[in-house]
């Protein structure tokens, strides 16, 4: 991916972060500041999103120029993007989200409700205001969510499997861009 970055003539300012650095990962995060996160929002963060954390405190996005957003910046919904907050509030009272409509693999089937993503972890942040966010409801069978205002939301199993999809759809952003 840095390779293609850059080759690049015309870079966003994100893709320009990641050529200065090297690297579109961040430090790992420390436990300490991962147990912390949990206790303070009482939710116990899945297996994968903990795995990913161990490996880089966030990281750039290149294809959406935004960010997975550091340990010390992950919240509620609600508190870390609340226009976001505001318009899903607004909106319908679910969403039906079917993987068959959309370019990911990985994505599972399912009802996004929309309490559920008003309560939800988000632990992206992009200017055009799409987002991924963690699901806090152990019990279901869906841990993370990709929201976009524009698109059918993607449901998935596993962090892992959303990371591997916006990878995809990063370098497909990033090849059918202007260069």
């Amino acid at each position: 991916m840095l390779a293609r970055i850059g080759a690049r003539e015309r870079r966003s300012p994100v893709e320009n972060a990641i050529v200065e650095r090297g690297t579109a990962r961040n430090a790992p995060a420390r436990n300490d500041d991962i147990s912390a996160l949990s206790s303070r929002l009482g939710v116990q963060l899945p297996a994968s999103y903990v795995a990913y954390l161990q490996v880089t405190d966030g990281s750039l996005h290149p294809g959406t120029d935004g960010l997975l957003l550091p340990v010390s910046r992950v919240d509620r919904l609600s508190v870390a993007l609340p226009e976001q907050a505001r318009t899903i509030a607004a909106g319908p009272a679910s969403y039906d989200c079917d993987p068959a409509q959309t370019l990911a693999p990985r994505a599972v089937s399912g009802e996004l409700r929309r309490e559920a993503l008003l309560h939800a972890l988000a632990v992206s942040e992009v200017a055009s205001g799409q987002f991924i966010a963690l699901l806090s409801d152990e019990s279901s069978r869906v841990s993370a969510v990709a929201f976009d205002f524009w698109d059918v939301p993607r449901l998935y199993a596993d962090f892992f499997d959303l990371m591997l999809d916006e990878v995809e759809r990063s370098l497909a952003a990033l090849d059918s861009a202007i260069p």
